[in-house]
């Protein structure tokens, strides 16, 4: 008689109360949702790039600075394994890096020497090749006196 209330006013009654099959399969979304930051997700993205391009921000002009190879695959891990930082961090991006695989644009990340941004989200390199990208860039693109 209580399904037949149920059914008549539109509600459902869940089958679901701390049954150990309904417990686990919760854990199981919640783990899955957690397990996959967004900065391993965004590398994940760039997977199978063939070439960053390195460029000042939007708005500034200057020259830009072309990676293949192995380095590309540096740069992904680089972000991949980034450290999640204070959205206070004080730094203001100055370079752009845009992930493309042929002409296609996989992603970008604006930097500030080891903080990256990820959709206005800030992260830290923890391996150093992004600092070092950001010097090889400044050195490169340095006035000459």
């Amino acid at each position: 008689m209580n399904g037949d209330r149920y059914r008549a006013t539109g509600s459902k009654r869940s089958n679901c109360k701390g049954t150990p099959f309904c417990i686990v399969g919760m854990m199981l979304v919640l783990i899955l949702s957690w397990g996959c930051s967004q900065q391993k997700s965004f590398a994940h993205r760039l997977e199978g790039a063939d070439r960053v391009i390195v460029s000042t921000v939007p708005g500034q002009e200057g020259p830009t600075l072309a990676i293949t190879g192995d380095e590309v695959t540096k740069v992904i891990r680089a972000v991949g394994s980034g450290k999640k930082e204070s959205p206070l961090v004080m730094c203001t991006p100055d370079l752009q890096l845009q992930f493309f695989r042929g002409d296609k644009l996989l992603g970008r990340i604006t930097t500030c020497v080891q903080v990256f941004w990820i959709d206005h989200k800030p992260y830290s390199d923890t391996t150093g090749v992004l600092e070092a990208l950001s010097n090889r860039f400044r050195q490169m693109n340095r006035p000459e006196i």
